[in-house]
């Protein structure tokens, strides 16, 4: 009995091994096919793209079409002052960060290598030259330049880009019109298009797959499709509001055209009639972009979309083709002429490639940039902690955790290999609120619209949800900015002032049911509104649960439907919404309100009015805004603006958040110029500027990056 004992013992043990053993050695061979696949999966990217530089290589050839973009720089520098009518002062003017302070910094023989990688929450619903979400413009920037560069760290100061020189002339008719002479950098090209980057069902025409010359009829197309009224994507009608006084734009040849501006007859301060354009028509004629016509204008099979285009303005006003541009088959594809080209869109990432015949090597410091596509800010944060990523934004919620990760034999480890993580703090030109549509039967007052900000305790919101990391604001403006109006305080907690307004209104609990209501139009309407956020924003959905909490607890249902971004850009462009939490990301001074504030968006599809916010001499406001030149004027309009908005109420402004972004030691050159006057003396902008970092890493290292 205790032989077969200790033989049962035995057999149980070596079964258990046995079983331990198998484990893991599946879990090894897991881990084998996971690492496999990866490489497989990075072979075949880079097959791709030889294939695609093949195939690009061989339409060049067969079309006798050469790149000279590459050699233009130092061509076009010499022969800058040629550029032109003499007579007429260029416009634009050299950066001295760009064209020497940086070469100085990356030294002879600087080789841009390495992959640059981040993440973004969420995929992009499209690629569309009209997106309006932040992070696809800047995407697009990536690959397509635009006619001016703003000097890096300076506002309303531009250099060359597409654009050599730019000329503001009179016009002698008397109208007092003003027009925008603009000369194109000549041998710049659309790079051919990637057919293995599209699906299987969408053949693409052979003249796809040649590089196409940037020529004035690019911006022509450009202007005329923002104009078309049938195209309702956000950015096209917010610069449909920007070039609204634009009498013409007229292409003279391939490399010249001519922006020609709407002088208005105006009353100065004397009584005296005077004619003017737009203060700012100079800096909206720097939103003209190209728009590939080779693209845009045809099916994927060649055949053009508008069978007759020969009116000049058929692009303007056709709604067929607008319906076409709608759903276009190269929506997720970037047509590129710029420092980088788009690689590739998948679930997982978004690729770009440096653009070799870029015509400023200095533009693209890195071979590749990477753009991961993630679910959340944890999973991005955990991926920066791993090694995965260059670059993070760390999440107010990890504060505590990237501490105690820095404590870590695991990161110890990478800073050894010269991966210590580095933290740079600077203030975001951006804000966060929440939207009161205002043709909403809940939100139509003004009243109510104050009672449901005082409801809200921002000082709260920044400390709990975002540590402090935060201002906060009390308008339209970045509170870093002179238009800013620091003498208005925010509408100050108090939910007992909120309840004694909403019953003011009409808003009461009648019936005890613990919901309040009020009677519109004979009918008994509960104080019941829903709202919208960013369904992947883990800080948006802890903002919208403690605004559901605060007006439960003074009689108001607020329901919380978290959308993606497909569902909310509908939601916006459409304003079909109660409530809706939301940010701006605000472009450099001068500022401008037209788009966000002014009436004539307020009922418009697509307008980034999206509360529908009216009001007379907020209007007024605007508009005089648009013709005045004086410093000090303007100044008093936006604090008066600043005003208006505070005390209609139509968004709770909430916060502007001061960012901490994390970078390895390995990536060079992150600063904020503002910080940097060694670099950049008188330098305005407190933004952090990413845009022409490098890295340097060692062989090695570079070469294990998947």
């Amino acid at each position: 009995m205790n032989k077969r004992c200790v033989i049962d013992k035995i057999l149980k043990c070596v079964v258990i091994a046995s079983l331990v053993l198998l484990y893991w050695s599946s879990d090894l061979l897991e881990k084998d096919v996971k690492l496999i696949k990866m490489k497989v999966r990075d072979v075949q990217e880079d097959i791709q793209e030889l294939l695609s530089i093949v195939k690009q290589n061989n339409a060049a050839r067969s079309s006798n079409t050469v790149h000279p973009s590459a050699l233009s720089v130092a061509t076009c520098a010499n022969n800058l002052s040629e550029v032109g009518d003499p007579r007429y002062p260029n416009l634009l003017s050299p950066d001295p960060y760009r064209g020497k302070t940086l070469a100085n910094l990356v030294g002879d023989g600087f080789v841009p290598k390495g992959i640059l990688r981040t993440a973004h929450v969420g995929k992009p619903d499209n690629l569309s030259p009209f997106n309006c979400y932040a992070y696809v413009v800047q995407l697009y920037d990536l690959c397509v330049p635009g006619l001016a560069n703003a000097h890096v760290g300076k506002h309303e100061e531009f250099s060359p880009a597409l654009a050599l020189k730019i000329e503001e002339r009179g016009v002698a008719d008397g109208s007092g019109d003003r027009e925008f002479h603009i000369y194109l950098r000549p041998n710049v090209y659309w790079e051919p298009i990637d057919p293995t980057r599209f699906p299987k069902h969408v053949q693409l025409a052979d003249d796809f797959m040649q590089p196409h010359p940037v020529t004035a009829h690019d911006f022509k197309f450009y202007y005329d499709a923002v104009m078309n009224p049938y195209i309702a994507e956000m950015r096209a009608v917010a610069l449909r509001s920007y070039f609204e006084d634009i009498v013409s734009v007229t292409v003279e040849n391939d490399l010249k055209f001519v922006v020609r501006w709407k002088a208005h007859t105006l009353v100065n301060e004397e009584g005296k009639e005077e004619k003017k354009v737009l203060y700012s028509a100079f800096f909206n004629t720097l939103c003209l972009n190209p728009l590939p016509r080779f693209v845009y204008q045809y099916f994927a099979n060649g055949e053009k979309i508008v069978k007759d285009d020969s009116d000049p303005d058929t692009y303007r006003k056709d709604s067929v083709w607008a319906q076409n541009f709608a759903s276009h088959w190269s929506m997720n594809y970037l047509v590129s002429c710029g420092a980088f080209c788009f690689s590739g869109m998948d679930d997982e990432k978004i690729v770009f490639t440096r653009n070799p015949n870029h015509y400023d090597p200095l533009e693209a410091l890195v071979e590749k940039r990477y753009v991961y596509i993630k679910d959340n800010t944890d999973s991005l944060f955990q991926d920066f902690k791993a090694g995965k990523l260059d670059l993070a934004y760390l999440p107010p919620n990890h504060i505590d955790n990237l501490a105690s990760f820095m404590r870590t034999p695991a990161y110890k480890n990478q800073a050894a290999r010269g991966e210590a993580i580095r933290e740079m703090v600077y203030p975001d030109r951006s804000y966060a609120y929440i939207g009161w549509n205002c043709y909403s039967l809940f939100f139509e007052s003004r009243q109510v619209r104050r009672a449901m900000n005082m409801l809200i305790d921002r000082n709260r919101i920044i400390e709990e949800c975002l540590d402090g990391r935060a201002h906060v604001i009390s308008g339209p403006f970045s509170p870093f900015s002179l238009a800013y109006n620091q003498k208005v305080e925010g509408w100050h907690h108090s939910p007992e002032e909120a309840i004694r307004i909403l019953e003011d209104e009409g808003w009461v609990d009648a019936d005890g049911d613990g919901i309040r209501e009020k009677v519109i139009d004979g009918a008994v309407i509960p104080f019941r509104f829903r709202l919208c956020y960013y369904v992947k924003s883990i800080t948006g959905r802890t903002i919208a649960e403690y605004v559901a909490t605060v007006c439960k607890e003074i009689g108001i249902e607020c329901s919380l439907l978290g959308l993606d971004t497909a569902d909310l850009s509908q939601a916006v462009e459409e304003k079909n919404f109660d409530a809706m939490l939301s940010g701006w990301c605000l472009g450099a001074p001068p500022e401008d309100p037209r788009a966000l504030w002014h009436s004539e968006g307020a009922m418009e599809k697509g307008s980034a009015n999206i509360v529908g916010f009216h009001n007379p001499e907020a209007d007024k406001i605007i508009d005089q805004l648009s013709y005045e030149y004086d410093a000090r004027k303007r100044m008093d309009l936006y604090h008066r603006f600043h005003e208006i908005i505070h005390e209609e109420s139509p968004y709770a402004f909430l916060y502007s958040r001061t960012f901490s972004l994390l970078y390895k030691d390995y990536v060079k050159n992150v600063f904020v110029p503002k910080q940097r006057t060694d670099l950049i003396p008188d330098a305005q902008d407190e933004m952090v500027n990413l845009h022409t970092v490098w890295l340097d890493r060692k062989e090695e290292e570079c070469s294990s990056i998947s």
